[in-house]
């Protein structure tokens, strides 16, 4: 909180909405939008994306107002501690000026809780009909959140996808001649992502190991580093 991260964001009233009625939701997989972009103009672009998250509310909400009646106060307010607590301090903090302390998964332990009083609002219903169609609505929205998940495997849904640097070390390795045999490139950058090593150590070899090249610079970041090789004879700036 005192140093804060620039991947961080402030927890406002929106993003405490999208956070329950899309990424608890549909794990921002069925409507996927970057959480750096999001706004409400954006979310009022998309009217079917809004009633579902307006009609799901209506669930949740009907769900809260269902344990008025719970004979264990106790519990009910353990849950509804457990729900809204961890937000609404996060949501203080932004508003006495920490801008830079939320991302959804620290939040996520909040989900459970928020799902059980989803599934208890579907259920809430007098009308066996009504409880069936609210229950059937919750299925078939996380089932084809799930799909959707799958289909989007390269997009930023509920999970944040990671470059892709075996395939690209692959790629390297594999037009490692046709790139040399470009007469017209002086100089090779070679980037190296520590975390994800992959098959770039053998594609460094390669390059350190081919007489036609010399390493001429290399700098180290986090989790990065950058090699530049230049042709035998060749002065780079």
């Amino acid at each position: 909180m005192k140093t804060g991260q620039e991947f961080l964001r402030p927890f406002t009233l929106f993003e405490w909405w999208m956070l329950y009625f899309n990424w608890f939701l549909q794990g921002n997989a069925l409507w996927t939008v970057s959480p750096y972009r999001a706004n409400l103009p954006s979310l009022l672009s998309e009217p079917l994306f809004l009633v579902g998250q307006v009609f799901f509310c209506a669930i949740f909400l009907r769900g809260l107002w269902s344990y008025r009646l719970q004979e264990n106060r106790t519990r009910t307010q353990e849950l509804f501690l457990l729900i809204f607590s961890l937000p609404s301090v996060m949501f203080v903090l932004t508003h006495i000026g920490y801008q830079h302390l939320y991302i959804e998964r620290y939040l996520l332990l909040v989900l459970p809780f928020f799902l059980i009083v989803l599934a208890r609002g579907a259920a809430s219903f007098a009308n066996a009909k009504a409880v069936i169609a609210c229950s059937l609505a919750a299925v078939v929205i996380g089932v084809a959140s799930y799909g959707a998940l799958l289909y989007k495997s390269d997009r930023w849904t509920v999970y944040k996808q990671n470059p892709d640097w075996r395939s690209a070390a692959r790629y390297f390795s594999a037009h490692f001649e046709f790139i040399l045999t470009d007469t017209d490139v002086q100089a090779f950058y070679l980037l190296k992502n520590n975390y994800w090593v992959a098959g770039a150590d053998k594609v460094l070899q390669r390059f350190k190991d081919d007489k036609r090249l010399e390493l001429s610079n290399s700098q180290a970041f986090k989790g990065l580093e950058i090699y530049t090789f230049v042709r035998q004879g060749t002065a780079v700036d």
